[in-house]
């Protein structure tokens, strides 16, 4: 019996002895036998295209909303949504009857006074005729009165005959002052009706105006996106109607980290990847506004799209700021081991173990990933490791690449759509 239980002791203490010798952060499968054949990497450095990608919206670089200018019931609605304008075109009319009404008062008052002017004119006429029969008997009289002058001072003639012709010569004066002031009043009078008459034209001015109001028309040529008003409806100034983008040129509205915004300026190339396009597209920066948003800390920037068939308004893209070139640890995306949230690869050590390490990677372009950390230059990693890989396998190299690139960057990599955010983001 005490045999028995000896041997039952000495078991479990075998099990206790390998459950507390064994590595949690490991499970070697075999440790002796023929090595795993394998294929390693050496991690060296590739040369990048350096920047920051940010999203943005596309919208059109003219957006109006068409508003309503009068008082009135919408009689015709002439588009909907989609539909395409020519600069001109009529949209909305609005009831004009109260504008119509208006416009024959103006014109009603401008005729009036017209009317008045004529007759003006023509008093200024008759009048003038009598000033200037006064100026004539008034220049006889004088020179009557010159002459009986000089008989007078001969003796020639009698006191009583000169004061006769000094009193034609008074009264012809007194016609003369009374056909100027006539003449003047007569004049004024002529001003104030022109006064009316100005007057009168800027109310049929304005009354036309008015009128022509009622008939909402497209201020360029572009589409409606946009349709808040129907028939029947009763518009009032300053109410949306419509609205109309002019669907030729298209931005990508974004915002830049204000720490960032240095390595932005105008007319800047920038790459535009639109998923709704699914493509590429060359932008140039636009416009960058003179001031930061105190709540994302950013600043917006315009980015001008060259015309594509497809754009429109709304549509989700990412453009990535280029600046320069940047060396980056990189390996083949087959050696990468994706476990839940961890993401690893096997390192072949000295002892040519395969030992598993977590890595953090970066932007993948063309088949390989950057890694941010957890590897160094010289590293010789797994690649595509199968299931006979384990941690501390021995394993044997069968082949070896050069992870380093010398090659100037790919279009791929210069393109940068697929490059790293920085943590940079957030629709505009």
């Amino acid at each position: 019996m005490r045999s028995k239980w000896s041997a039952i002791l000495t078991a479990a203490a075998m099990l206790l002895t390998m459950a507390c010798g064994r590595d949690d952060r490991a499970e070697i499968r075999r440790d002796e036998g023929r090595p795993v054949p394998v294929t390693v990497e050496t991690v060296g450095t590739t040369r990048e295209a350096a920047g920051f990608t940010v999203t943005g919206t596309v919208q059109a670089r003219t957006t109006t909303a068409i508003s309503a200018r009068v008082t009135g019931y919408v009689l015709r609605v002439l588009v909907r949504e989609g539909d395409r304008v020519q600069t001109g075109a009529l949209l909305v009319e609005i009831d004009d009857r109260d504008a119509r009404s208006r416009l024959a008062q103006a014109e009603a008052v401008l005729s009036e006074a017209s009317g008045a002017l004529e007759e003006v004119e023509r008093s200024i006429a008759a009048v003038g005729s009598g000033r200037e029969a006064a100026e004539a008997d008034a220049r006889l009289a004088e020179s009557t009165f010159q002459r009986f002058q000089e008989l007078l001072d001969r003796k020639s003639i009698s006191p009583q005959e000169f004061d006769e012709v000094a009193a034609r010569r008074q009264m012809s004066q007194a016609r003369l002052r009374e056909a100027e002031a006539m003449l003047h009043s007569t004049r004024a009078r002529e001003g104030q009706v022109g006064s009316r008459i100005q007057g009168a034209e800027a109310a049929v001015e304005e009354a036309r105006l008015h009128l022509a109001y009622s008939r909402v028309v497209a201020p360029f040529a572009g589409v409606v996106t946009e349709r808040r008003v129907e028939v029947g409806q009763l518009a009032s100034p300053g109410a949306h109607l419509l609205t109309l983008e002019d669907a030729r040129r298209f931005e990508v509205l974004t915002a830049v980290p204000e720490g960032r915004i240095g390595e932005v300026s105008p007319g800047q190339e920038v790459r535009v990847r639109i998923d709704a396009l699914d493509g590429d597209v060359t932008g140039r920066v636009g416009e960058i506004v003179p001031r930061a948003d105190t709540a994302s800390r950013s600043v917006v920037v315009k980015i001008e799209l060259p015309t594509i068939a497809g754009l429109r308004s709304g549509l989700f893209a990412a453009a990535h700021f280029s600046i320069g070139e940047t060396e980056a640890l990189t390996i083949s995306e087959g050696s990468l081991l994706v476990r839940g949230q961890l993401v690893g690869v096997y390192v072949v050590d000295d002892e040519s173990r395969a030992r598993y390490r977590l890595v953090k990677t970066g932007r993948r372009v063309a088949g390989r990933a950057e890694i941010l950390s957890g590897l160094s230059a010289g590293d010789r990693v797994v690649v595509a490791p199968g299931s006979d890989v384990v941690n501390g396998v021995r394993v044997a190299v069968s082949a070896t690449s050069r992870g380093k690139v010398d090659d100037p960057p790919s279009e791929a990599a210069r393109s940068g759509v697929a490059g790293r955010t920085d943590g940079v983001g957030g629709s505009v």
